[in-house]
């Protein structure tokens, strides 16, 4: 057995509770109590929802101009790790084994 899947988009919420409005804007209509405490619910929901996207939003907008420093640093790192690899100091070790222990 397949489980449905819950779609709890933004878009959905509105649209959704939007239709639940719908039947009760007729001049004379009234909502019932208890669909008007479930429509609350929804937006309250829909609220936190959008809420939480403008939070992800911002931050990666925050993100964005540090990701163009980081590009232009790492590739200075680069250039400047890549030319310490090419300096070559010859280093000479000279081992004396034969003639025993120095003082």
């Amino acid at each position: 057995m397949k489980a449905a899947i819950l779609d709890t988009s933004l878009s959905t919420t509105i649209k959704d509770v939007t239709i639940a409005v719908l039947p009760y804007t007729a001049e004379g209509s009234t909502m019932p109590t208890g669909t008007a405490q479930d429509i609350v619910i929804r937006l309250a929901k829909a609220l936190k929802l959008a809420s939480l996207m403008e939070q992800e939003l911002l931050i990666h907008r925050v993100g964005e101009p540090n990701m163009a420093v980081r590009e232009v640093l790492e590739t200075s790192a680069a250039i400047i790790f890549d030319d310490l690899t090419r300096v070559v100091r010859p280093t000479v070790v000279k081992v004396d084994f034969g003639k025993g222990r120095k003082s």
